[in-house]
Order: structure tokens, then sequence, then C-alpha cells
């Protein structure tokens, strides 16, 4: 019995994670869930890591630093279309309770991303609807 293992030609999540958010991940970071989901011409994708410390410093820093960063902004998942730097920027970086929170606003991709200081671990989702 011969099996064949095939790639189905999916960008990897890291990625896909930072080309989304203009945020790269450290190295040999601990991948907690890599998960893509098919619906025909939809999709879902769910990545989320375990950091370091030093790692969660380094990407809170590239956060920080970004020219998506919103510093003015302490707020929730709920993200208030104020909070965009511009109209013409489609995604932001801002504060949360618990770290950082990332949002686009693209019509029918959707991205998200929560960065939680308190327990190092940063999640991503990505949807096609």
């Amino acid at each position: 019995m011969l099996i064949v293992f095939t790639s189905c030609g999916r960008t990897p999540s890291e990625d896909r994670f930072e080309q989304a958010t203009g945020i790269p991940i450290p190295s040999d970071v601990e991948v907690l869930k890599d998960e893509y989901q098919d619906m025909m011409q939809d999709y879902t994708i769910e990545y989320s890591i375990k950091l370091t410390t030093s790692q969660l410093a380094e990407i809170s820093n590239s956060i920080r630093t970004s020219d998506l960063f919103n510093p003015n902004v302490l707020g929730t998942e709920l993200t208030e279309q104020q909070w965009f730097l511009n109209e013409s920027a489609n995604a932001v970086w801002y504060r949360t309770n618990k770290g950082y929170y990332f949002a686009n606003r693209n019509d029918r991709t959707g991205v998200t991303a929560k960065l939680d200081t308190t327990i190092l671990v940063m999640e991503f989702s990505e949807w096609f609807d």
C-alpha cells in the first residue's frame, strides 16, 4: 500500500500572521494550535503560540512601534471604527487590559490577533466569508 501526502499549497499560518499584522514572530515559538478549516469557498485559520518572556517583549515592542498602533486607545475586542488611525487605514493595533488587540476592516476577509501578556499567548484568526 502506497500513501502519498501532498501539500495543499496553503501559505503557513506564521507567514499569514506576519503579512496581515506587520509583526514578525520570533523564532522557536511553541505552536499551540494551527488549524485550517475549509468550507468550500469560505475558510477559517486559527493559529496560537506560547511565548517566553523575551519573545513577549520582542513582540510587544514590535506592536508599539508599528505604523498601525494607536497609542491613544485602551479598548476591548469590540473594535470601534474611530480607533483606526485614518480613513485609509485598513487595520489597527491597540492596547487592552490584558495586552494588545489587532483588527482589520476588509470587505470579506477578516483578521484578528490578540496578545495576552498575562498568559504569554498570541492568538490569530483569519476567515473569508
